[in-house]
């Protein structure tokens, strides 16, 4: 079975540059074009991002569920619902900590799909992502940047 990115995925609102390829194994394709060019970078800082989370969050939660059992007068458990409760928690915030990793790389990854763009001929803006059919002289009405012209059909102007 063939990974496809359809059109009410999630990733079509994070990273809008997949909206101009069409069809959904496209998108796919180069999701991981763009994916594959730093994809090592990813997985080490995601580790390191997790391991970071884990390390800080174990132990304030132990300092907090001491004190919270000191202060409602509870025994203290070793072991059972406590260890469980740890485990699931410290899991739960390595996996959140993985959010910060992806937005990290998410300027590199919608840079590297305008650029999968343009080769294609599809005229956007490689800063922003602006859309720059229709536009008559060749600067970003966005942000500014100048593009090459050739990117523009002369009749882009007439479909907008």
């Amino acid at each position: 079975m063939k990974y496809t990115i359809p059109d009410i995925s999630v990733w079509l609102k994070i990273v809008p540059e997949l909206t101009f390829f069409k069809d959904p194994a496209e998108r796919a394709a180069a999701w991981r074009r763009a994916f594959k060019t730093f994809q090592w970078r990813y997985i080490v800082t995601m580790i390191l991002v997790m391991s970071l989370v884990s390390l800080l969050s174990v132990p304030l939660f132990n300092f907090l569920m001491s004190h919270a059992q000191a202060l409602l007068g509870a025994p203290r458990l070793h072991s059972g619902p406590e260890a469980l409760l740890r485990a699931v928690f410290s899991g739960l915030l390595a996996v959140i900590g993985t959010g910060p990793g992806l937005w990290l790389f998410r300027r590199r990854i919608q840079r590297s799909l305008r650029s999968q763009l343009i080769e294609r001929g599809v005229p956007i803006c490689f800063e922003c992502g602006y859309d720059l059919r229709g536009q008559l002289e060749p600067r970003c009405p966005e942000c500014g940047t100048a593009f090459d012209p050739s990117l523009i059909k002369p009749n882009d102007a007439l479909r907008k």
